[in-house]
């Protein structure tokens, strides 16, 4: 979800068609997440366009925030180390609540 103001980091990963068909199945595309289009600024401040990532669909579209679960959180903290986000990043990440 849009959220003025802040950023998200993440990884740019090339995928082969294969590759992504997995991936679309796996985040339920077309019926619960959809495929957007956006800019991302690398750390080198270069801007790669036309990077596909996922949106919720409008009608599964939530208000409140949607606690993860412990064991996601903890894949994302763990690669946020492992490539080197910045610290205060990880502290934001860390300081999400799960819902279990």
């Amino acid at each position: 979800m849009e959220s003025e103001g802040d950023c998200v980091y993440g990884l740019l990963i090339e995928l082969t068609e294969d590759d992504l068909e997995t991936i679309r199945i796996k985040e339920g595309h077309p019926n619960y997440y959809k495929e957007i289009e956006v800019s991302v600024e690398k750390f080198d401040g270069k801007v790669v366009q036309g990077v596909k990532t996922y949106k919720v669909v409008k009608k599964h579209e939530k208000i409140e925030h949607q606690p993860p679960t412990k064991y996601y959180m903890q894949l994302i903290i763990r690669n946020a180390r492992r490539y080197n986000f910045p610290d205060n990043y990880i502290d934001f990440l860390e300081s999400i609540k799960t819902k279990d």
